[in-house]
């Protein structure tokens, strides 16, 4: 359970972007440079997604991802979290999705990846797809 403080702040935050009221906040993962919290909101759970700030970075990483879920929503259904809400300080609300982290990989993985990237290079053919920002590790 976050400190009562940044807990606090991760319900306003949470209940700001869903206009709802907020039952619970618990740590569900975290990685390199973001963290992700289960939040509940009566019979509804959301995925509510941290990115710190950093010094020096000026990029919106939160805005987007955002934008690049919403993109894939519209011309990849299914292949990805909604994206429900976005804020300037970093956060980011989105559909949770029940799973497990991946720890073999075979033959089923391989042909869901592979569907998801074929998804994802037709999608790139759409002229909206010229005003998407680049990724921060985007390779070219």
């Amino acid at each position: 359970m976050p400190s009562d403080g940044l807990y606090d702040s991760l319900c306003q935050t949470a209940e700001a972007l869903s206009g709802r009221r907020v039952d619970s906040v618990v740590p569900a993962a975290s990685g390199g440079n973001s963290r992700i919290y289960r939040v509940r909101c009566g019979q509804q759970d959301f995925a509510l997604k941290c990115y710190p700030p950093r010094d020096h970075d000026p990029r919106e990483r939160a805005g987007t991802e955002f934008k690049a879920l919403r993109f894939m929503e519209r011309y990849c259904p299914g292949r990805a979290p909604l994206a429900y809400a976005v804020d300037a300080s970093g956060y980011l609300l989105l559909e949770w999705i029940e799973g497990s982290r991946v720890v073999e990989v075979g033959p089923t993985e391989v042909d869901a990846s592979v569907a998801f990237l074929s998804a994802l290079f037709n999608a790139s053919a759409r002229p909206e797809a010229r005003d998407m920002p680049l990724a921060s590790e985007a390779c070219l």
